[in-house]
């Protein structure tokens, strides 16, 4: 499994920009990562100024800039893949790319490999693998197996977020 065949799986299932494409895929492999104790794919994502990006699927999708992306390609997946990255698309597929982009800047992974840079400061730092399991199971839990309300965690941050304004 590759990024590029999760990215197309996304895309067979809904049409998405390119920003929320990126974001489905870095939940697809943190999820991945923290059920299953290994990565879905090998790629390591980078902690950017509009959140977690992979630079090759950047590459290939750049093009699109902010329109949305249809794609329908057959594809070859594993059974047991395709109920993982359902499952995904069940908890992230109705938060626009805006949203998501917010909630991976409230977390810690995303926050720790910013460090110190300004929120408007490019960066090109990879999201560590060993913040990605003890946060995301600390701070949601088994999302296979609970309902988590994601748009609560992104209303709150965009709360707090006007008081700094």
């Amino acid at each position: 499994m590759n990024i590029f065949e999760v990215a197309k799986y996304f895309l067979n299932t809904m049409p998405m920009t390119h920003k929320k494409l990126q974001k489905m895929c870095y939940y697809a492999y943190v999820w991945y990562y923290v059920l299953n104790n290994r990565p879905l794919f090998d790629n390591k994502f980078q902690a950017w100024e509009h959140g977690p990006v992979d630079p090759g699927l950047y590459k290939e999708y750049k093009k699109y800039r902010y329109h949305t992306i249809e794609q329908h390609e057959d594809l070859d997946i594993n059974e047991d893949v395709m109920v993982f990255l359902n499952m995904i698309i069940d908890k992230y597929g109705d938060l626009n790319a805006g949203d998501l982009e917010d909630l991976s800047h409230l977390e810690l992974p995303w926050k720790i490999a910013r460090g110190d840079k300004l929120s408007f400061e490019s960066s090109n730092d990879p999201i560590e693998d060993k913040y990605i399991k003890t946060f995301y199971l600390k701070e949601y839990g088994d999302i296979s197996k609970k309902e988590v309300n994601f748009k609560d965690k992104i209303k709150e941050y965009r709360e707090k977020e006007l008081l700094y304004v």
